[in-house]
């Protein structure tokens, strides 16, 4: 006779035979069963988790560095709701997390029971595909189990989205104290899985020769042709920037890549300031744009797009979630994009005179002399901080003005760089870092600020080993990218209620961890402790860096104007 334990067993085993070998375990009763099968699969490590918010980010962490099926596993309840954030993240950034949650059985769903919610497509709006395993197993079920959570957990690789797998359990649901179970470890080949369809209605046929022939036919019409690439946020690899590389020295074509694409060879920069909104460089407007990758980070850039409309914009991307964030879109090319470059290479088409343009304008933009001219604040301590981070290291940038910072400063090109800019919330960026750096080889640094930094301090409340951690946290008492912004900068409920003004400091929190702390408040203590803060120690460091949030929306607008003035100089 087949027992309750064997049947879950086999979720664990399917996920391992579908690429899966991490699983995040937070604590509870009713996923006992599941923590038991993940557990003792001799081929998946498990890592415990308290915080099923933050365990969910660090999922994601590790699911975007290792580009593997991450399994996430929790109790029934509110428990359960703690994921969507982290859920959410991995929907727009394209990550495939397993979504494995215990359940109640159907009859005790809103009869006070306790932990017992609505958990059926409790996730619906930001997953694939959801399923609930039987709750009254039958000796013949064990295949059908196993061949429904095969089919999802494929389909969630294939399509690199999260998906839910949903368990009710009735009693009595532990499993006998000596039980065991032999697991299957032939990895299993993935079938082709059904690519979802485009919600966008276009004019344009999605097949790859049709969508060449149009770029050649506008580029025939044009005397100068105007054809610019944008790199959104991604997880690609060298063969994708090698076929880009070629594009743009061949022909000679403008690249334009986000801070977190990763692709480090664009010859444009200082691109968010050559459109700021006081720039009248329609001159630079796209006849057609081609993009690939996530979110563009840049408001200026969206904003002049949006008002600069090309005549033709094509997003090539394989699988997963497509946006229009510039309003657009007039195709969706669903192949891998070196496939479409390597074809673009083949047309006769060039845009050598918008790639002069576009980097003539992106060289105007002196940053150190602007930067020397500005007293010390936030701003400059970044870019002191940008300045000093080591080669070959990992960052992670939290949302608000750290991700900004690298956007302004930019990075070496042999550092990573990641951020949560799917939905841009600052619930998990310390978490996500910790994931990251679990599977990490190099020093990984996470920069953030006070209020992104302080929310998930439970990241580090767990058992999991982190080496050469580098924590830079901002602290202006507040949230100071709401200084800086037009809007709530000139409120009244600023303090009290926009802001969230405090008064804390990370010093006794790096105590309570066993961190090393650093704390600085001027430019020259800044100067002098970074090359001790960055060195090669193994353990786990933090450096706080004070600044004055009103102070700094102020220098930071002025530095805005010196950028201009030395540009137009």
């Amino acid at each position: 006779m087949q027992s309750l334990q064997q049947h879950i067993n086999a979720i664990a085993e399917q996920f391992y035979r579908l690429g899966g070998d991490t699983a995040i375990i937070c604590p509870g009763s009713r996923d006992v069963p599941l923590i038991v099968a993940f557990s003792r699969h001799p081929k998946i490590k498990c890592i415990p988790v308290v915080d099923e918010r933050s365990a969910a980010f660090i999922a994601l962490g590790i699911a975007q560095q290792s580009k593997k099926p991450v399994a996430i596993i929790c109790t029934s309840g509110t428990a359960v709701l703690n994921f969507y954030p982290a859920i959410c993240e991995a929907f727009y950034q394209n990550i495939p997390l397993i979504v494995i949650t215990a359940d109640r059985p159907p009859e005790l769903i809103d009869q006070w029971d306790g932990q017992a919610i609505r958990q059926e497509d409790i996730f619906k709006n930001h997953i694939l595909k959801q399923i609930s395993i039987p709750h009254q197993l039958q000796e013949s079920s064990l295949a059908t189990i196993k061949a429904s959570v095969a089919d999802i957990i494929s389909l969630g690789v294939k399509q690199s989205l999260p998906v839910h797998i949903n368990v009710p359990f009735c009693e009595p649901f532990y499993p006998s104290e000596n039980e065991t179970y032999e697991y299957n470890l032939t990895p299993i080949s993935h079938p082709e899985a059904q690519v979802l369809p485009v919600h966008f209605s276009t004019s344009n046929s999605s097949d790859l020769s049709s969508i060449l022939s149009h770029i050649e036919a506008l580029s025939l019409r044009k005397n100068a042709f105007k054809l610019l690439l944008l790199v959104g946020a991604n997880h690609y690899g060298e063969s994708v920037w090698e076929a880009i590389r070629n594009l743009q020295e061949t022909k000679k074509i403008p690249v334009i890549a986000d801070i977190i694409s990763n692709y480090k060879h664009s010859e444009i920069h200082n691109y968010d300031f050559v459109i700021d909104a006081k720039n009248n460089r329609t001159d630079l407007a796209p006849d057609l744009i081609i993009s690939i990758g996530g979110p563009i980070l840049s408001k200026n850039l969206k904003q002049f797009i949006r008002n600069n409309p090309p005549k033709m914009h094509v997003h090539v991307q394989a699988i997963g979630h497509v946006g229009n964030p510039f309003g657009s879109l007039t195709s969706v090319l669903r192949c891998e994009p070196e496939l479409f470059f390597n074809a673009l290479l083949g047309n006769e088409i060039s845009s050598d005179a918008y790639k002069n343009a576009w980097e003539s304008a992106s060289i105007k933009f002196n940053m150190s002399n602007s930067i020397a001219a500005i007293p010390y604040c936030e701003l400059k301590a970044a870019y002191h901080i940008f300045k000093a981070l080591p080669t070959e290291s990992h960052l992670q940038l939290s949302n608000s003005m750290p991700v900004r910072y690298g956007l302004i400063f930019g990075v070496h090109k042999s550092i990573q760089v990641n951020a949560n800019r799917g939905t841009s919330g600052i619930d998990g960026c310390s978490s996500t870092a910790v994931g990251a750096a679990t599977i990490k080889d190099s020093r990984t640094i996470l920069i953030s600020g006070d209020l992104a930094f302080f929310y998930d301090s439970n990241a580090f409340w767990n058992s999991i080993s982190l080496n050469q951690f580098r924590i830079i946290v901002f602290n202006n008492g507040g949230g100071g990218i709401f200084r800086i912004i037009d809007g709530p900068s000139k409120l009244g409920e600023l303090n009290s209620l926009i802001e969230q003004s405090h008064q804390r400091n990370a010093k006794h929190f790096a105590a309570d961890f066993n961190l090393q702390y650093f704390g600085v408040n001027r430019e020259e203590e800044l100067i002098e402790c970074l090359s001790a803060f960055f060195d090669d120690a193994p353990q786990t460091k933090i450096l706080e860096v004070f600044s004055n949030s009103e102070n700094n929306a102020k220098i930071y607008h002025q530095f805005k104007s010196l950028i201009r003035e030395n540009a137009s100089a």
